[in-house]
């Protein structure tokens, strides 16, 4: 198999029309072939899939209702699918868009009007792909302009502090009042300053260094990091923040990945908070086990999310700021770092906020 053919998977209970398809488009793509609906959802699950071919009348589940299938798991729900048809009245063919499809073929086959349609589609979902990594990168550098103010932030104290320890220090030298105590005192005082610009640095530079491999770490430990990088910003806008989750529950994730994701769901309680004005404000992070899952939680008390939006929050592009406040790209990109593991993000109005829950599978042992 070509490393740059694209695969195509063509599902049709009629085998002469498969038949068809392979003889016109065996050379040009990879094809995977099917007659059922449901042997052609569990290739779709199992296989990387560019395009799907589908016919709309098959026995026992018919090609709407694979449609409808593969549009509700987010591992499928963005291959393109166009249905092949012998029935090209109105309502059948916007039921085919209705239930997710991006076009239609009909019978009998017109082979240029096939491989125009394929191409195009396959054009389309690639020019999809490069403007949601762009705006996934557009994200990520949000993300980065907001946590570089905040160690410049969390650096201007101690670096004051040691600049007035140290003019103290030249004014005690030339009124001789220096004494062992006091350089001892001083030396703790600077000590500790520095220790907090190093571990400030470390946590900065162990977040950005460029690393897509795999680790299993505890939670806990990642809100940790994040919380510390973002101490500053947390403080200036008078935010608590409680991690109630268990240190021995470990995750396997890319680190830096998912800590943007936490850094978005902090930012965007940040914003929250700001636009209600609201006084008391508070995140609590906790965690829950189910079967062989480690459910996350973040818990913010910012009034909820509204419920008519509420199904939205996750689509990329999809912001309740001004343009100039948010790329309404930070939810989508956290979505997109679930699934790449394996997991699942949700949202629900709990309490007095919104809660965010974090599926993903337990790498360690776990004593409920």
């Amino acid at each position: 198999m070509q490393e740059d053919k694209k695969t195509i998977l063509v599902v049709d209970d009629t085998v002469i029309n498969i038949d068809i398809m392979v003889e016109l488009l065996g050379d040009i793509y990879d094809l995977l072939v099917t007659t059922n609906g449901e042997e052609a959802i569990e290739i779709a699950l199992e296989e990387k899939i560019d395009l799907i071919l589908l016919d709309i009348m098959m026995p026992e589940m018919d090609g709407y209702e694979v449609c409808q299938i593969l549009k509700s798991n987010n591992s499928t729900k963005n291959i393109p699918i166009v249905f092949i048809t012998a029935k090209v009245d109105d309502d059948s063919i916007e039921k085919a868009f209705v239930v997710g499809g991006v076009d239609y073929i009909t019978k009998p086959f017109r082979p240029k009007e096939i491989l125009m349609r394929i191409s195009t589609h396959l054009d389309l979902a690639q020019r999809d792909k490069m403007l949601q990594n762009l705006a996934f990168e557009r994200s990520k550098l949000a993300s980065v302009g907001e946590m570089v103010d905040s160690i410049a932030h969390q650096w201007i104290q101690p670096l004051n502090i040691i600049s007035t320890q140290t003019t103290m220090l030249q004014m005690e030298n030339l009124q001789d009042k220096i004494t062992n105590d006091y350089i001892e005192k001083y030396v703790v005082r600077q000590e500790n300053q520095v220790t907090h610009l190093l571990e400030t640095l470390n946590e900065f530079r162990n977040f950005f260094r460029p690393n897509n491999n795999f680790e299993i770490i505890s939670y806990k430990k990642l809100v940790e990091g994040v919380v510390f990088l973002l101490n500053d910003n947390l403080m200036k806008y008078l935010v608590e923040v409680e991690n109630l989750t268990d240190s021995e529950i470990q995750v396997k994730v890319i680190p830096n990945q998912f800590k943007h994701i936490i850094i978005n769901l902090i930012n965007n309680a940040i914003d929250v908070f700001q636009e209600k004005k609201q006084k008391k404000r508070k995140l609590v992070f906790s965690s829950s086990v189910e079967n062989d899952e480690i459910i996350l939680h973040i818990q913010d008390n910012a009034g909820g999310i509204p419920s008519q939006i509420i199904d939205n929050i996750f689509e990329a592009n999809f912001t309740t700021k001004a343009k100039s406040n948010g790329t309404g790209m930070g939810l989508y990109m956290s979505l997109m770092i679930v699934e790449k593991i394996g997991g699942e993000i949700t949202v629900e109005n709990r309490g007095d906020g919104a809660r965010f829950n974090i599926k993903l599978p337990i790498h360690t042992e776990h004593s409920k």
